[in-house]
């Protein structure tokens, strides 16, 4: 179990010194996560269509979290294929990122996999899921999504969009913090804990 304090300099630092100990603790928390199903990503055509929820995109190197990203759709099965084929053409500027990740650990698209976190027609499930799993899988060293937060998930006091997802202390739980999000709205302001 690694400390709070640890978690949040791991999770937040851009330093290179920190690279170790960031890609360690987002592979434990990633082992938090319980999937309902794995695969390798080429094998997306084998999937379920028209099935809406979350998935992380995911790669290891000697049982360490290499390559994350965790996404949210209404179709996992045609956005993991658009995934797939612009990582195989390699020319959306969305994706130069994933590449250069996947050919620093000299990785490519045969390396990942894809799990399945949620399966739920519940926009807002969806939206809560999707918050809560790329908090647990972030760092800057090998997590590719460009934000921790999400406008879409809204407010239960006024329907506000909600942001600033911050990590705080919970020494209680089985991971050792807890994630809180804050309505964007000025007269709302509402703070929740997502977990």
């Amino acid at each position: 179990m690694y400390k709070y304090s640890d978690i949040k300099i791991a999770k937040q630092s851009k330093n290179e010194s920190n690279r170790d100990l960031a890609i360690k603790i987002s592979t434990w928390d990633f082992n938090t996560i319980k999937f309902s199903s794995v695969s390798k990503l080429n094998e997306i055509d084998l999937f379920e269509k028209n099935v809406q929820g979350v998935y992380v995109i995911f790669s290891k190197l000697n049982d360490e979290l290499s390559f994350s990203y965790v996404g949210i759709s209404n179709n996992i099965r045609t956005r993991l294929k658009t995934h797939k084929s612009n990582i195989e053409k390699g020319v959306d500027r969305t994706y130069k990122p994933w590449l250069k990740l996947l050919n620093k650990n000299n990785q490519n698209i045969d390396d990942l996999y894809f799990g399945i976190i949620l399966i739920s027609d519940n926009e807002q499930e969806r939206f809560k899921f999707e918050i809560i799993n790329i908090m647990k899988v972030w760092n800057k060293f090998t997590n590719v999504n460009k934000r921790l937060r999400d406008r879409k998930y809204h407010c239960i006091n006024c329907g506000g969009g909600m942001i600033n997802a911050t990590y705080v202390s919970s020494p209680d739980k089985e991971i050792p913090y807890s994630i809180k999000i804050k309505c964007i709205r000025k007269h709302c302001k509402k703070k929740y804990m997502l977990i």
